[in-house]
């Protein structure tokens, strides 16, 4: 049952234990949730207080925003909500984006790991962590050792994540080990279409499998793009610290998921031709050193982090968002910020990518520099096909919103809860 009210300060712990579709996307389409008819309002206050455990590796910023509202909505029908995570490890500190909750009980436990080759196995934390729970949510993956404890227990249990191996090369031990997770699971959340199609595929009860439609806050940052729109372009140069002329977005940590060295030669590429395009980087990362040349001949503006404000002014003001290595949540915060994506084919993009729809409202090239290059010299060449893009990215704002998310997982969590 429920511990008592949550302080607000985070508890540190040390545990001793598919519309139109680009090629490939899945035939699943939004809602895929199991029948809800008979669960009842969400916004009736229960008789029975529930405890639900959600357990992270580490609570990247994007999430702050997911698991205050569903705590708060969970709080509304007399359930607690407490997110368990492990600190990031060194590379996630470095991309500068991780944060302490205070909106829901927070307990941060030290993350212990192994890395076996290209794998990583989380062995922290023990079943301590979710001792007190009526549910737990788990992390769906092959090396998260604190997923198997919770789905071997007799506390209901749901995994959520990519479900498929989108962003890492695949291998038999891998797929055999997330085809149990979701099958012994009481309940699958999948992160989008093609996630819940291939846990149907791994032999997931269909009624089990919530498509979550996975997204981040992308109602605030439209707020923020609409409030930058009523302020001059002048005003916001100033305050991002640019000049006047064309300029790209790039947002994200600068790590080998993003392709960094891509971005990098793509950078030099350009340069060597006096292309015009200039870019305001928002990101931190180990690899951002390989972008020291272009810093130092002033082809980029870096700001570090951005929050929607950041964001919001590089909507304002840039022409569209350059992003050659793994597309994920940037797409539909692309559609916030009405904003084309310019990317690179890749088979390790993550879900998410299939919200795009290639030469609609985003340009996907091949693989190499002096096709990105073309991409990002013809936007700037061609403006009237730019402001086309532009307008398609935006005009997709509201298919995959943050609030259908936060309902879909909170529906899925109370049925759970539900379960004898």
């Amino acid at each position: 049952m429920a511990s008592a009210p949550h302080n607000g300060t985070p508890t540190r712990v040390v545990d001793s234990f598919l519309e139109a579709r680009p090629p490939g996307c899945a035939s699943a389409t939004l809602p895929f949730t199991p029948d809800i008819d008979s669960w009842g309002s969400t916004d009736e206050k229960r008789g029975t207080v529930a405890q639900i455990v959600i357990v992270q590796p580490y609570v990247p910023a994007y999430r702050s925003a997911l698991f205050s509202e569903l705590g708060r909505r969970l709080r509304s029908n007399g359930h607690e909500l407490v997110i368990v995570s492990g600190e990031p490890d060194l590379e996630q500190r470095e991309r500068q984006d991780s944060v302490e909750l205070s909106s829901v009980q927070h307990r941060i436990f030290r993350t212990r790991s192994l890395q076996i080759g290209s794998a990583k196995i989380r062995t922290a934390p023990g079943r301590s962590a979710w001792a007190t729970a009526d549910a737990v949510v788990v992390e769906l993956a092959a090396g998260a050792i604190y997923s198997y404890r919770a789905l071997l227990s007799s506390t209901p249990t749901a995994v959520w994540g990519h479900v498929g191996s989108y962003v890492n090369r695949d291998s038999f031990a891998s797929r055999a080990l997330r085809t149990w997770q979701v099958r012994r699971a009481d309940a699958v959340l999948a992160y989008t279409p093609s996630g819940g199609d291939l846990a149907i595929a791994f032999g997931a009860d269909p009624a089990k499998v919530s498509v979550l439609g996975n997204t981040s806050d992308t109602d605030a940052l439209r707020g923020a793009v609409l409030a930058a729109r009523e302020q001059s372009e002048e005003d916001l140069r100033e305050e991002l610290g640019i000049g006047a002329g064309p300029y790209f977005a790039v947002i994200g940590g600068l790590d080998a998921s993003k392709r960094v060295d891509l971005l990098a030669s793509t950078l030099d590429c350009l340069w060597r031709r006096s292309s015009p395009a200039r870019f305001v980087v928002a990101g931190r990362g180990h690899l951002e050193h390989l972008l020291a040349p272009a810093v130092k001949r002033m082809q980029i503006r870096s700001i570090g982090y951005a929050g929607n404000r950041e964001k919001a002014i590089m909507a304002r003001l840039c022409t569209g968002i350059f992003n050659p290595g793994r597309v994920g949540l940037i797409a539909p915060e692309s559609f916030a910020l009405g904003l084309p994506i310019v990317t690179a084919e890749s088979p390790f993009h993550a879900p998410e990518f299939e919200y795009l729809r290639p030469g609609v409202d985003s340009i996907v090239t091949s693989d190499s520099p002096e096709a990105l290059a073309d991409a990002l010299d013809d936007l700037m060449a061609r403006p009237r096909e730019a402001d086309r893009l532009a307008r398609a990215a935006e005009y997709r704002f509201g298919e995959y919103r943050f609030d259908d998310m936060v309902d879909r997982m909170q529906r899925a969590i109370e049925q759970l809860i539900r379960l004898p």
